[in-house]
């Protein structure tokens, strides 16, 4: 893979590799009617620069932005130029999972392209046989696969086969409301004890306004509180052994969960982080600590109650074991190796990720692009807020690859050990339910190893 000077974010950017993040639903597109056949030939068509006329294939993905927002509303540009109809479905991220397992594991043939998470997917779809190679992408000079960080690449890579292009990575960087800081005279938090005194000023739920909001549901709490676990010091796992058993976890599940009992909003416990960027965006909450990746959410939209000015960005504040944010590659296109269409799915992929789509993600979007040459184009870097982009990249200067334990059975993993941060966040000691968790986690480790 060749390597590229870049810019001082770009550079950051291949510090560390691996979201998602998301939650809610959508429609699916109307389906076509014609289908290619089994053995997916290319359907005669008298147009010769339309070679898959005819061919419908059908993406499964999970809602991200720059999918709804860019790639959804522009699918006729995509049939204009090759013929092929796309059926996608967008679903929530619990969903997607969830149906997208389901069907692979069924070898269905009926789905050709999917929104992978290499940190909670790769190792077990991989090992199943589920994934094709994609590999010969290498020798596609236009798309240009060297375009891409190195970081990002090497986090859809398993047994020296790429599985997966990326479309977006993440880091977490904490969100401020500026003018009520700069009203009350309180300063930026630069410690997670300013941050807990800084929600407590701000925190007012007399008057529907909260101090902070953090992802509390079940499961998808896990990405947020890794940032918070990092910076107490400590660890989901080695290879061989669960980390949860340590005073170091039991720290920050005690300050995560307490932060959200004392000074978040009401509800906080079934929360992911489409509610809570959207009770940030509608002026209701002082901190919100998410990725970088939504930053369109927060700041994209005319009809918000705030507006740019009054928003803020920093790094998450530090911890006893100072600033460490995650960094993750959070989605990636595949082809599931039962696809009888695989050459028009990769058409989608080659048309999707290009660096003209990549650009328009990024530009409409601020979609965190994983090619290099989007970050070369001024109008990118000017998109972002000067403050957003210094947040962005100090953050991902310090960060912590992954926001996730590192085994195949990651979402059963992250369900364990949602329970002790659930029980914190209901104002409960989680020290019992931590130690619980621990053994658990420790058993599926322990299975992992004698398969």
């Amino acid at each position: 893979m060749k390597k590229k000077r870049v810019s001082l974010l770009l550079a950051v950017s291949l510090v560390a590799s691996c979201v998602f993040t998301a939650c809610g639903e959508k429609e699916d597109v109307d389906k076509a009617d014609d289908v290619q056949d089994s053995n997916n030939t290319k359907t005669e068509s008298t147009d010769s620069d339309k070679p898959y006329s005819g061919t419908t294939i059908r993406v499964l993905t999970a809602n991200q932005t720059c999918v709804e927002k860019v790639l959804y509303p522009n699918l006729s540009e995509f049939e204009e130029k090759t013929g092929i109809k796309v059926d996608m479905e967008i679903m929530g991220t619990d969903d997607y999972s969830n149906k997208a397992t389901v069907e692979l594991a069924a070898k269905s043939d009926n789905l050709d392209v999917i929104f992978l998470r290499p940190l909670n997917e790769l190792k077990q779809y991989t090992q199943n046989g589920w994934l094709t190679d994609l590999s010969y992408l290498n020798e596609d000079t236009e798309f240009d696969m060297g375009d891409f960080f190195e970081s990002s690449i090497q986090s859809c890579t398993y047994n020296d086969a790429l599985y997966g292009v990326p479309i977006l990575a993440e880091s977490q960087i904490m969100y401020y409301r500026k003018d009520l800081l700069e009203e009350k005279g309180i300063k930026v938090p630069e410690t997670l004890e300013e941050l807990e005194s800084a929600a407590s000023e701000l925190h007012d739920p007399d008057h529907d306004f909260y101090g902070i909001a953090l992802r509390g549901k079940a499961n998808a709490c896990i990405t947020q509180f890794s940032t918070f676990l990092y910076a107490f010091g400590g660890r989901f796992n080695d290879e061989t052994k669960s980390l949860m058993g340590t005073e170091e976890a039991l720290e920050a599940v005690r300050y995560y969960g307490g932060l959200l009992n004392k000074y978040g909003p009401a509800g906080a416990v079934n929360m992911t982080w489409t509610e809570c960027a959207a009770l940030f965006a509608q002026g209701k909450v002082g901190f919100f600590i998410d990725s970088d990746a939504i930053y369109g959410n927060i700041t994209g939209d005319s009809s918000l109650a705030i507006t740019e000015d009054q928003v803020g960005f920093a790094k998450v504040p530090a911890g006893p074991a100072g600033n460490t944010p995650f960094y993750a590659t959070i989605g990636a296109w595949a082809i599931p190796s039962f696809s009888k269409k695989q050459e028009a799915a990769a058409e989608f992929i080659k048309w999707s990720l290009s660096k003209e789509m990549d650009l328009r993600m990024a530009e409409e979007v601020q979609n965190a692009s994983c090619r290099a040459s989007t970050w070369e184009v001024p109008d990118v870097a000017e998109s972002f807020q000067p403050e957003m982009l210094k947040a962005m990249t100090e953050s991902r200067e310090v960060a912590v690859a992954g926001d996730r334990p590192t085994v195949i059975g990651v979402s059963e993993a992250r369900d364990i050990l949602s329970v002790p941060i659930q029980e914190a966040i209901m104002g409960n000691d989680p020290e019992d339910a931590l130690k619980k968790a621990d053994k658990e986690f420790q058993e599926l480790i322990d299975s992992e190893q004698s398969d």
